[in-house]
């Protein structure tokens, strides 16, 4: 039996939407002034060290082979392998883009603080 065209465009969509979401939590979090304050506090570390196993899969029941990009089927989940080899790309691009930002205000404070005296 053929699926319907409506279904495999309503799918592509929520496939979209499921990537631009995760892709903008990205965004905000590397970009975050917040971030050295999350990545220094014991409690996020501690939730978050299961996860750097490298055999580390998330069986969240809402992910899904058909929407989720990062799916690892042979795993039945969310794999670190399968997420790093979707995501890893777009994260160190966010983390770059802080790196020129900070590197501008930092040059912005020294001229400031050059041309103002102190």
């Amino acid at each position: 039996m053929e699926k319907p065209k409506s279904f495999d465009i309503s799918l592509q969509a929520i496939m979209l939407i499921s990537n631009v979401l995760f892709q903008s939590i990205v965004y905000y979090t590397v970009r975050s002034p917040k971030l050295e304050t999350w990545l220094n506090n014991e409690a996020i570390e501690e939730a978050l060290r299961p996860t750097l196993d490298a055999s580390h899969v998330d069986f969240d029941p809402t992910f899904n082979m058909h929407v989720d990009e990062d799916f690892d089927s042979s795993a039945s989940g969310v794999s670190r392998n399968s997420f790093c080899n979707t995501y890893l790309d777009w994260i160190q691009h966010c983390a770059s883009r802080r790196d020129e930002v900070r590197a501008l205000q930092r040059k912005d404070l020294c001229l400031r603080k050059h041309t103002c005296g102190g």
